[in-house]
């Protein structure tokens, strides 16, 4: 049986799995003493560029050029065109993103940060507005850097084995 984790290696996955203008991705969010799901869907392609640009409005954000306040590395989601997406919440942070795809989860990035703080302590489960953007780090985009720093076996700990086509 094939690993299911195998489709992680190729740059040719982010492809299938992020094959369309929209694709459906999820991430788990605590709500109250339950563990609840999240749906998002990262805006690719022309409306990635769009989605983006909402970035500019975060607190923090000095900057005029919004590819500089998110790069490539990051998804974007949010907002309430075409879907109502979920938003993250503190404490989502650093949790999976990830996309079930032919019977399998696969990791597709980790939450990473927002634009609008508009979660409560006692409601997590909270919807995107207009002018909300979430952005998760993609982790194709990160594989070159894991394999090189956790792959390395000269180290003092064990090295990951990352799988080749």
């Amino acid at each position: 049986m094939e690993a299911p984790y195998k489709l992680l290696c190729s740059e040719l996955t982010e492809d299938i799995l992020l094959k369309t203008y929209r694709e459906q991705l999820n991430f788990l969010t605590k709500k109250n003493l339950l563990v609840k799901e999240k749906t998002v869907y990262a805006k690719l392609g022309e409306n990635r560029d769009l989605c983006i640009k909402k970035a500019l409005a975060a607190p923090g954000i000095n900057t005029n050029d919004e590819r500089v306040a998110v790069t490539d590395n990051f998804l974007c989601t949010g907002g309430v065109s075409e879907y109502r997406d979920h938003i993250g919440c503190r404490g989502d942070s650093g949790g999976a993103v990830f996309k079930n795809f032919n019977q399998r989860t696969i990791q597709i990035g980790v939450v990473s940060w927002g634009t609008h703080d508009l979660c409560n302590p006692t409601d997590k489960y909270i919807e995107s507005t207009a002018e909300s953007r979430d952005f998760h780090i993609n982790l194709f985009r990160m594989i070159p850097f894991l394999s090189q720093n956790l792959g390395d076996d000269s180290q003092d700990y064990t090295a990951l084995k990352f799988l080749k086509n």
